[in-house]
């Protein structure tokens, strides 16, 4: 499947799905928790295979992580479901929110 044209950015402005081979300390850095938790959360998600492990062949102690197949389909479900229901609920939220919503979160 290509994903080539999937474009969700993070606040930074950089493409999520190009996000690959992070550190459970670089996944930690940037969703601003603690270690031990993104650990127990990706035991979680490895056993739904939603991700994948890579250990270093040249040091088994560091591991990196990405998304699986799966795992890129699932966020691509989920942006466009969001996509959806933001359009059904467009024509009743108010302008204080539609402000909200496009200051986090920008077309």
């Amino acid at each position: 499947m290509n994903y080539s044209n999937f474009v969700e950015e993070d606040v930074l402005g950089k493409p999520v799905l190009t996000y690959k081979n992070m550190t459970v300390t670089e996944i930690a850095l940037k969703m601003n928790v603690r270690q031990p938790s993104i650990s127990a959360l990706s035991v979680k998600l490895i056993k739904k295979e939603l991700i994948q492990r890579k250990y270093n062949p040249l040091d088994r102690r560091s591991v990196s992580i990405n998304l699986s197949e799966l795992g890129i389909e699932k966020v691509i479900w989920l942006k466009k479901k969001t996509e959806n229901i933001m359009k059904e609920r467009e024509d009743i939220i108010t302008l204080e929110e539609r402000i909200f919503s496009t200051r986090f979160y920008p077309k």
